[in-house]
């Protein structure tokens, strides 16, 4: 009978160890092995933070979205995995933000300019949706009239995975304002009901859901309707 090679032990094998149980009920293995239930995430309203990035006498700057104190995290986040932020660029002027996650998506409230970075660049209007990919420097300036810009970004879940900046090969994806709108009224038009819209992306001859470690929604209500109450099995930022 032929006997297995035997391997010696390594680093990476004398790091493991097995926690057996067996039979054990989970009552017995809460008791044995008692946890601290994590900080509750509770609703908040950024109230201050809109009004400064609304505000037309506000410098050009990076408005960050942060509870980090309450939610005793390490680095900025608006919730656990989450980190959204205002974007604001005065007239002719730039800011560049430089976030360490897997992905970023933003939204341009009001404003035309450019979004510019190493392997590429975005020029956008008020509307605009577009993906980028995170870990990289990237330099957005306004055109002739104050721009706003909403993100979010994965930057805590990143940075709680220990995940290196610039590692990532998401390919950029820019969805145009006229062309969100068509798609809207259309669905309003053929159903005259509330809905909610996806961000794809092509893939060959395919289509596909743009998913990654959050997925950003479109939806709208139709007059007389209402949205029931409703939870998400993490977090919703709005």
């Amino acid at each position: 009978m032929e006997r297995s090679p035997t391997i010696s032990p390594s680093l990476f094998s004398r790091r493991a160890t097995l926690i057996t149980q067996a039979g054990a009920s989970w009552q017995q293995r809460q008791q044995s092995q008692p946890r601290q239930p994590p900080p509750a995430v509770q609703s908040w309203v950024f109230h201050s933070e809109r009004q400064q990035a609304f505000d037309p006498h506000q410098p050009s700057g990076l408005l960050l979205l942060d509870r980090s104190k309450q939610l005793q995290l390490k680095s900025p986040g608006t919730t656990p995995s989450l980190l959204a932020a205002y974007i604001k660029v005065k007239a002719q002027e730039s800011i560049t933000t430089c976030f360490q996650g897997g992905l970023e998506f933003y939204f341009v409230i009001c404003g035309e300019g450019r979004s510019e970075w190493g392997g590429g660049v975005i020029a956008w209007q008020p509307g605009d949706l577009f993906f980028l990919p995170g870990g990289s420097r990237i330099h957005h300036q306004a055109a002739d009239s104050d721009a706003l810009v909403y993100a979010l970004t994965d930057e805590p879940l990143a940075r709680f995975l220990g995940l290196q900046a610039g590692q990532n090969k998401f390919e950029p994806i820019h969805y145009l304002a006229k062309d969100v709108q068509a798609a809207q009224a259309a669905a309003i038009e053929h159903t005259r009901k509330s809905g909610v819209m996806h961000f794809g992306r092509k893939q060959g001859q395919a289509e596909e859901f743009v998913y990654s470690s959050f997925l950003p929604t479109w939806k709208w209500i139709v007059p007389g309707e209402h949205q029931r109450p409703h939870c998400h099995a993490a977090v919703a930022v709005q």
